[in-house]
């Protein structure tokens, strides 16, 4: 059976949980999933996930090879930014086709969505594996994005799994980036966190715009305006596979329903220090204010009196 893909990217906290839960209830003869092989905090998931996971992936997958840096899209994207792979990339999309294709040959719907942040990394060599898979991009504005990292918690901080299971998170030295790579360790998890939205929005966007199976849009137009019409637009998207059109019934309040979500108030950048958004500016300006953030009159005048934003907190 000829299956479809369509693979939905972003930094995370863009509702990517929201979309592998739902997709497959509201799609004919699709099966959506999050992050189905990424080895998550069963403290904030719980074990039944874990679990399922094992079953499915072997605890070689999930652990031993993990470990060693041999398994998990994770490690690939990083090994591929950090530029370990031969000049054809022939081994990185072999290592790709070991993660996937028997997990995929196993399920039975012909069209499979897979929401999971970390494949942003691997979009240049991702035509290699899937000619006509549909890229989803998701957006959000960096301001509210990293408050709800912060929030959140896990990255970059005391509790971040990843760093607990011995394993790293995409670093300024892995793809070059000398202006930050010697600063990094005494950098601040907010200013971490900026770069992360600078860096994965940086390679999110490059491939959008030279692919035209990838469309981008703003988790706010999705989530938080109350408009069908980015919405509508975006299951036509998903659901258009060139001869072959999948059925969905999209109900008004589908959206109104969030996983995942973090605490706190995520819109306080108000109440943030002059170095906080001259920092944030100074990475994430260029990509937010082109999609139309950072376009507040406040913003605007607290970011120009803010102080230089190149200084490294110590």
């Amino acid at each position: 059976m000829t299956k479809n893909f369509v693979f939905i990217v972003s930094g995370g906290r863009t509702g990517t949980n929201f979309f592998g839960t739902t997709l497959g209830q509201v799609i004919t003869d699709c099966f959506s999933v999050h992050e189905p092989d990424a080895l998550v905090d069963p403290r904030k998931f719980g074990w039944k996930k874990t679990i399922s996971q094992f079953q499915t992936f072997g605890v070689r997958h999930m652990i031993i090879d993990r470990v060693l840096k041999k398994s998990g899209i994770r490690n690939l994207a990083q090994q591929f930014l950090n530029g370990d792979y031969n000049d054809d990339n022939s081994i990185l999309i072999q290592n790709i086709r070991a993660h996937r294709e028997k997990y995929h040959a196993s399920i039975s719907e012909s069209l499979i969505v897979e929401s999971y942040f970390q494949w942003f990394g691997l979009l240049p060599v991702l035509r290699s594996v899937y000619p006509q898979a549909k890229v989803v991009g998701v957006i959000r504005d960096p301001r509210t994005w990293v408050q709800s990292r912060i929030n959140y918690r896990g990255q970059h901080d005391k509790s971040d799994w990843i760093k607990l299971l011995g394993q790293s998170r995409l670093t300024p030295a892995m793809v070059n980036d000398h202006e930050y790579a010697n600063e990094w360790n005494s950098m601040t998890v907010f200013q971490k966190l900026c770069w992360d939205w600078k860096i994965t929005y940086e390679l999110i966007e490059s491939f959008a715009k030279a692919d035209p199976l990838c469309s981008l849009y703003k988790f706010e137009d999705l989530f938080e305006s109350g408009s069908t019409k980015e919405r509508l637009d975006l299951f036509k998207f998903i659901t258009e596979h060139g001869h072959k059109t999948y059925k969905y019934d999209l109900e008004a309040d589908v959206f109104s329903t969030r996983h995942n979500t973090s605490k706190g108030n995520s819109n306080i950048w108000q109440n943030w220090s002059d170095e906080d958004i001259a920092f944030l500016k100074n990475l994430c300006g260029p990509i937010m204010e082109k999609h139309g953030y950072g376009l507040e009159p406040q913003w605007i005048e607290r970011s120009n009196q803010s102080s230089s934003p190149m200084q490294i907190a110590v």
